[in-house]
């Protein structure tokens, strides 16, 4: 069923407005006969580049012959002349003389058309006719023109879905249809169809069972299987719902409100086969919220609890229409849950995890998911913010028994990681104007309420400045709390420092050009450190020095 692009030949003649031969109207004695398009030649032309060739074969013949040496040398300039000029354009002339187009109409009677004289490729001249008279289309149609609705009148009054391959077919065999470029042109419509949540798309399975498609896009394999079907809204039943489906990006019409929550019930009523195809069970929509949960898609949230990265009871789905889902939560760091920052769950530096989860709760404005609680705790433990009281169970420990932990602040040295340096603990610091490592530390120690030792905070800063989530602006040898620092913009950094001798300080220039010429795509940044040592020069020395600096940069300046 894919479109015939036919150049007749030069014996099968055409002209434009008139009837067709036998000859060239068998070419559309077939099935798909509204997806052939016949390049003929025009009669009058024809004959006109025939009499050209008929000159240039004479000629040719003239200089292959015996004659040639009758000719005297201006006789043989002229001939030579002849030849050209009848030469001269040729391809032009075989392409102008094949100038009518031969295709059916709306009314599938044999029509033939005259091209206009172009200088693009014979197919190009065809195209862009066709898509001029809407006879062609090489891209997407609107999907609403592929429903049962649409004046194309592709579907019968009992229909109630239609396979792909078969609808494709339509659209080649009746003439009352725009021809279509290619199969993707019907791809593409399909696609859209479905991403735009206008069709159903439906195949079964190897085992017998249905795959369906609604605002999600089949894989190309898919669209290759037989078995594919389109299916109008009002017939369809999904089959399976990704948990993606349920975002708010992808189904807005069931989230409200400025904080964006949906409930149960809301997406319940949208699958109503109206608005969108209805689900073939309730299941399908509860193994998706599930799995939204799970995977931290989705947070699900019913008087006074909150899921996240766990498993949700069917019941609390199935019997709670008011069960709300809305954007998961931001990670809790174990700073949040410390002392200074919930003073009024901690007493005598111990606190309950109940209690915890109270108070963060009135802090935050909604019931906390146990999964972030139970990652603060495990991460204030591992960092020493905190520890386990006397008799808690063993951890990490189920939700039922959350009541039986207790925590009390940690007499240990704290640990810090590199990420703790760019957290929020820290935001204001990197805010300030001239962020420093001493800033840093200062500001993460009053919001944690501890203190950093400076062992644990150096390895934290050179691993950080390691894996490149920041950079120094200095040596970290040069006043180490008093070096700013600041947070790369690209995804990848890395730093290295050293002495240099002034031998090797001469092969600077040379290297700096094969770094560039190795990685161009890369922004190579250096900072140069002079250190003078010695008996104090006198006045004029040290200006001497300076003037010899500031020739490369007036940033190089020794003071005295």
């Amino acid at each position: 069923a894919e479109l015939h692009f036919v150049i007749a030949g030069p014996e099968l003649t055409a002209v434009p407005g008139e009837g067709v031969s036998k000859n060239l109207a068998a070419f559309f004695d077939r099935t798909y006969r509204n997806n052939v398009i016949v390049l003929a030649p025009e009669n009058s032309l024809l004959a006109g580049l025939r009499q050209r060739i008929r000159r240039i074969l004479g000629w040719e013949n003239i200089e292959s012959g015996d004659d040639m040496e009758l000719l005297n040398e201006p006789q043989k300039a002229l001939l030579k002349q002849r030849k050209q000029e009848d030469r001269t354009g040729i391809s032009e002339s075989v392409i102008s003389a094949y100038s009518v187009l031969i295709a059916l109409d709306e009314d599938g009677d044999i029509k033939a058309h005259a091209l206009s004289p172009r200088t693009e490729s014979p197919f190009e001249r065809v195209k862009e006719f066709l898509v001029k008279e809407d006879r062609l289309l090489t891209t997407s149609l609107d999907p609403d023109l592929l429903t049962p609705e649409s004046y194309f009148e592709l579907w019968g009054e009992d229909d109630t879905a239609k396979p792909v391959q078969g609808l494709y077919q339509m659209f080649a065999s009746l003439p009352r249809l725009s021809r279509m470029l290619n199969r993707q042109v019907f791809v593409d419509t399909l696609q859209r169809g479905v991403t735009e949540g206008k069709i159903v798309l439906r195949t079964v399975r190897g085992d017998g069972s249905h795959q369906t498609f609604w605002r999600e896009v089949p894989t190309d394999e898919n669209f290759k299987e037989k078995s594919l079907e389109i299916v109008p809204i009002e017939h369809a039943e999904l089959h399976n719902l990704s948990a993606e489906l349920l975002l708010s990006d992808k189904l807005s019409e069931v989230w409200q409100g400025d904080h964006g929550t949906t409930t149960v019930g809301t997406i319940r009523e949208f699958f109503d086969g109206n608005t969108a195809p209805k689900l073939a069970s309730d299941k399908i929509l509860i193994e998706a919220i599930k799995s939204a949960v799970q995977n931290s898609l989705l947070m699900a949230r019913l008087e006074g609890k909150a899921y996240l990265k766990e498993s949700i009871p069917d019941v609390e789905i199935t019997d709670n229409l008011d069960l709300e889902l809305l954007a998961p939560l931001e990670p809790i760091s174990s700073s949040e849950i410390g002392h200074k920052a919930l003073p009024d769950a901690w007493e005598n530096e111990t606190a309950s995890i109940s209690e915890i989860m109270d108070a963060l709760a009135v802090s935050k404005g909604t019931p906390i998911p146990w999964s972030l609680i139970r990652e603060a705790i495990s991460d204030g433990v591992s960092k020493n913010l905190f520890e386990f009281t006397k008799g808690s169970p063993d951890w990490p420990c189920s939700v039922g028994e959350a009541e039986k932990v207790g925590l009390k602040v940690s007499k240990a040295p704290v640990k810090i990681v590199a990420e703790d340096l760019i957290g929020n603990d820290v935001k204001s610091a990197w805010e300030s104007e001239h962020p420093t490592l001493g800033l840093i530390k200062e500001t993460l120690e009053k919001k944690r309420g501890i203190s950093i030792t400076d062992e644990v905070f150096r390895y934290a800063v050179t691993e950080a400045i390691r894996i490149g989530i920041i950079a120094s602006e200095d040596s970290l040898s040069n006043g180490f709390y008093s070096v700013r620092v600041r947070q790369p913009k690209c995804k990848w950094m890395r730093h290295v420092d050293s002495h240099l001798t002034e031998i090797e300080i001469q092969d600077i220039p040379e290297t700096v050009a094969d770094l560039l010429e190795i990685a161009p795509e890369l922004e190579f940044k250096f900072r140069v450190s002079i250190t003078v040592e010695g008996d104090q020069p006198s006045d004029e020395v040290l200006k001497a020095i300076n003037e010899a600096l500031q020739n490369v940069t007036d940033k190089l300046k020794i003071e005295v």
